[in-house]
């Protein structure tokens, strides 16, 4: 279950990493840590990272799942960096759920500075 996050209060951004496998499960834990973290705050934004990631398990139920959970406020941009085909596909999805529930403030990037220009938050490491 290789994935992580960290939160940069200054920046007001949590920073989501995954890599080779990821599924469902992990996804759902990851939110359910989020929400438990006293440091996170629901106006933040956010960057997923799947540039490494080789295989999702998550399946199109879960998928719905995971998109009627509003962790984030409606406000908070959400930039998914994916830059092979199967993470796209699966943030598109994903995405395609959320706008079915009103959320505008997600994209999907295969360029990792162009995606942190659009949160408006500076490079890092």
């Amino acid at each position: 279950m290789p994935r992580d996050y960290s939160s940069d209060e200054e920046r007001r951004l949590v920073i989501t990493t995954a890599w080779e496998r990821l599924t469902g499960t992990e996804v759902v834990d990851h939110q359910r840590k989020l929400l438990n973290d006293p440091r996170f705050e629901r106006d933040f934004v956010q960057f997923l990272d799947f540039a490494e990631v080789t295989d999702m398990q998550i399946d199109r139920v879960t998928v719905a799942a995971l998109a009627r959970f509003d962790l984030f406020s409606a406000n908070s941009r959400r930039a998914f960096f994916a830059p092979n085909s199967l993470a796209y596909g699966m943030s598109r999805m994903f995405m395609a759920f959320r706008d079915f529930h009103g959320e505008e403030q997600m994209e999907v990037f295969a360029d990792r500075d162009q995606a942190l220009r659009w949160l408006s938050v500076g490079p890092f490491d």
